[in-house]
């Protein structure tokens, strides 16, 4: 996987996996209220909730002990305005925001998105996986209902990867390089290899890294994404799989953040179903935002990359290829019994759909490259 991207595969990481928001966000804020030197936050989405506001109190007292807090969001869903930042700014925190005028020249770039969710602690501790900051992701929205999502604590030298690529996308918005940690301990026994994956890159990194764990299975793929649009490579990999005999199963939302999504999802969803022995799972009460690929019994690859076109060529993401027994078997049973609560979709169901229906899955499928 190293191969895929710039950085190497390292050795003596320690990883624990978070399946909730409750979980993922009491193990941020314990880290943050025991950082020493700096806290990099990086996060797609910030709301101004509860959750939010609880997310800045803590970087704010560590600012006030002497912290050096640095806060990089996406502002296109984020809108954090001046009043909610202020706190931050007066004990010396620095803010920045993803910008996507900032190095490009085509009209078009300005649809590239900062979409990874990240927080490094002192260069010792880094939090990947797909949560962002919100009332939502910690199933506190009782018109959203529970949410599931995972996320990942980090400790070992793979830390000094995610914390680069924190390094990278502040240094391209502020022109400013903040001082950080190149000294990582070695805390355990896991093997990784982390992806940072953005537009300016020759090739997509974050849809490579998947291509080449899918066509490297030879037994089992278990999938999990909001959205299932990838481009057409991404299809026949999983197509490929199964006519090779390779169990292929996926699971997907019922309702997605983006309802034309959905559509695109179920467009793509009656292909695999039709034209092969894949099978597609929807969750049908709360919400899935869970991005993650378990792949045999070799490892897992997990982040904030979606299985869909934008993930691959438009947004600036992080994944995560995980290499250990023990990660492998957790997300086995995770993703198993995220499937034993699904529905199981069949030709049947596509069967009864109307022509209306149909027609608005097909247009979804022409946009999917936006979506």
């Amino acid at each position: 996987m190293s191969e895929i991207d710039r950085f190497p595969t390292t050795d003596g990481n320690l990883v624990e996996i978070f399946k909730d928001g409750p979980a993922t966000f009491e193990a941020i804020y314990s880290a943050m209220d025991q950082a020493q030197e700096y806290i990099f936050a990086q996060f797609y989405e910030i709301r101004d909730d509860r959750t939010g506001k609880e997310f800045r109190d803590h970087l704010e007292r560590a600012g006030r002990r002497g912290v050096r807090v640095y806060l990089f969001y996406d502002p296109f869903e984020s809108g954090l305005d001046d009043e909610w930042l202020q706190p931050l700014r007066d004990v010396g925190a620095e803010v920045a925001a993803h910008d996507p005028s900032v190095g490009y020249t085509d009209p078009y770039e300005g649809n590239f998105r900062n979409h990874r969710k990240n927080c490094i602690v002192d260069g010792e501790t880094a939090f990947i996986g797909g949560h962002n900051v919100g009332d939502a992701y910690l199933s506190r929205d009782p018109e959203v209902g529970h949410w599931r999502d995972t996320h990942f604590r980090v400790k070992g030298p793979a830390v000094l990867v995610a914390q680069q690529s924190f390094i990278r996308d502040y240094f391209h918005v502020t022109g400013d390089v903040p001082p950080a940690r190149w000294k990582a301990s070695r805390h355990g026994s896991v093997r990784m290899t982390i992806v940072p994956s953005e537009p300016r890159d020759f090739w997509d990194p974050a849809g490579l890294s998947y291509l080449s764990a899918l066509n490297s299975a030879q037994e089992k793929i278990w999938l999990s994404s909001p959205y299932l649009i990838p481009d057409e490579k991404g299809l026949a990999a999983l197509e490929a799989a199964a006519l090779r005999g390779v169990e292929v199963k996926i699971i997907i939302p019922e309702e997605s953040e983006v309802k034309l999504a959905d559509c695109a999802n179920l467009t793509n969803a009656e292909r695999l179903i039709t034209h092969s022995k894949i099978e597609i799972y929807r969750k049908c009460q709360g919400a899935l935002h869970q991005k993650a690929l378990l792949v045999d019994d070799k490892g897992v690859l997990v982040g904030s990359a979606n299985f869909d076109y934008r993930s691959f060529r438009l947004n600036l993401e992080l994944v995560a290829w995980i290499e250990d027994s023990d990660i492998v078997k957790s997300m086995d049973e995770l993703l198993g019994s995220d499937f034993e609560k699904a529905e199981k979709l069949s030709r049947e169901f596509f069967e009864k759909e109307s022509a209306p229906q149909r027609l608005k899955r097909s247009v979804a499928k022409m946009l999917h490259p936006l979506l």
